[in-house]
């Protein structure tokens, strides 16, 4: 049930807080009163699609957010569990800036556009010209059949059950791609070991070789350093060459 709808430079509104208790609300007013503003900013909060028109002229962005009581709406307890987030209730908000620039929130998180779209037809229903669009989708359908069924409880369960199923099946695969990572390295670090054990190196050989690589990495420069004094020794000028 929708609670509060919270409405910040949107359109011709500059600030508004609607609170609505228990049972019916009748929203009337002639043509032009701003019924329909209301619709819109609950329309952002939904996941419809913005521009920068929503913004109210010479501000910089509009504000809106829509609060609801989910304590008898399982599915949406069920689709904020899913994803880790707070299930107590639920808070969207919408900012659209003036240059058409949206950002979202679920319970204080960011989400996407299709995340209030996706939990917003777990919240409300808006009964308008294209309403009957929503009798064409399977998961309508199955709501609908669960629902007469009197299944809403198992059907809770049952995704609960499945969401701990596919956790310990994501956990399963990675500890066998961490366990496949050790035993990679310890294949590796065994075939290192052996390629020194046939080396069969001596105590302070190790130190003998790197001496020697390090003698062998300046040989050019000793050689070429070497070509030089001699040349000079050679030379008429003898020991006033300059390198």
């Amino acid at each position: 049930m929708l609670t509060q709808l919270a409405i910040q430079d949107f359109a011709i509104v500059d600030h508004l807080e609607l609170d609505l208790s228990g049972g019916m609300t009748a929203i009337t007013g002639e043509t032009g009163a701003g019924k329909s503003i209301l619709l819109g900013a609950l329309g952002l909060c939904l996941g419809e699609r913005a521009d920068a028109g929503s913004v109210r002229h010479g501000r910089e962005r509009t504000d809106l957010s829509a609060r609801f009581d989910i304590q008898h709406l399982p599915a949406a307890v069920e689709w904020l569990s899913a994803r880790e987030l707070p299930a107590e209730e639920c808070l969207l908000r919408r900012v659209v800036t003036a240059n058409g620039r949206s950002k979202a929130w679920i319970n204080g998180h960011p989400a996407t556009i299709s995340d209030l779209k996706s939990l917003g037809e777990q919240l409300i229903q808006i009964h308008g010209q294209h309403a009957h669009h929503a009798l064409m989708r399977e998961e309508t359908h199955l709501a609908l059949l669960d629902d007469y069924a009197g299944l809403n409880d198992a059907t809770t369960q049952l995704a609960e059950t499945f969401r701990e199923w596919r956790n310990a099946r994501r956990q399963l695969k990675k500890l066998s791609e961490e366990g496949s990572e050790v035993e990679a390295k310890r294949q590796l670090l065994r075939y290192q070991v052996e390629e020194l054990d046939q080396l069969g190196l001596a105590e302070g050989e190790l130190a003998t070789l790197e001496e020697e690589q390090h003698t062998l990495a300046h040989a050019e420069e000793t050689l070429r350093e070497t070509q030089f004094a001699a040349d000079c020794c050679a030379s008429d000028e003898g020991v006033h060459c300059h390198y």
